[in-house]
């Protein structure tokens, strides 16, 4: 996020060097903290598990997941770097088609019922966070080039319709999921097992948007000002 607030103030101030700096500069930090994690893995993977404290068989399982999919970090993680960039300088269709594209493969990818419904489920929650990130990255832009341009009426104005457009969405949102959430788990699978494995739950999807609206503009607006700091306290 902080990517692309530095990325929309370089745009808004038309400072070219600093525009492709602000790709670089965080793409290559996260290349190194990538590597540094894989020499790490270890002793990360084993203070998770004595935090977490969980059985034998589900340490074994982590594990198992976690020495494979760490060796991703350097790929992974200047990933979101590039989405973030991508989002600064208003190419927020392109960085939502790759976002989806990366969480389809993960779900065609699953197997097992209860597998499967969680991803589902995961995918459901990843589509209305785009939707509320569509918001907070409007006004991310939005508040970028007003640092860039000095335009505080337009950041009060992004603030303000952001606020307005993400509580309705909330509520579009939580209706249409508590009226069509079987149909809404047709559309990720056909499998009748998943789908009531994650009827179960969909409730508690229709409490997201509630629940993750307001924070998502507040870290776009926070973003957008470079304030990274602020959206962890929001967080």
């Amino acid at each position: 996020m902080s990517t692309t607030g530095f990325a929309a103030q370089a745009l808004g101030a038309n400072r070219d060097k600093e525009l492709t700096m602000s790709l670089w500069r965080p793409a290559a930090m996260a290349v190194l903290l990538g590597l540094i994690f894989i020499a790490l893995q270890y002793p990360i993977m084993q203070a998770a598990a004595r935090l977490i404290g969980a059985s034998e068989a589900v340490t074994g399982h982590a594990e198992t997941y976690f020495y494979i999919r760490i060796w991703g970090a350097p790929f992974a993680l200047p990933g979101y770097v590039i989405i973030g960039w991508l989002m600064g300088i208003s190419r927020v269709k392109l960085s939502l088609m790759i976002q989806m594209l990366m969480n389809a493969l993960n779900m065609l990818l699953s197997i097992e019922d209860t597998l499967a419904a969680n991803a589902i489920l995961w995918q459901i929650q990843y589509v209305m966070a785009y939707l509320f990130d569509g918001f907070a990255n409007a006004s991310s832009i939005i508040v970028g080039r007003v640092v860039g341009g000095q335009n505080v009426i337009l950041c009060k104005r992004a603030f303000s319709l952001s606020a307005q457009w993400g509580c309705i969405t909330a509520i579009a949102l939580a209706l249409g999921l508590c009226q069509f959430g079987r149909p809404v788990l047709s559309v990720f699978t056909t499998i009748e097992e998943a789908k009531d494995i994650a009827s179960a739950y969909i409730v508690w999807m229709a409490a997201f948007p509630f629940v993750g609206y307001w924070g998502l503009q507040l870290e776009g607006i926070f973003s957008g000002a470079t304030k990274a700091y602020l959206t962890e306290i929001v967080r």
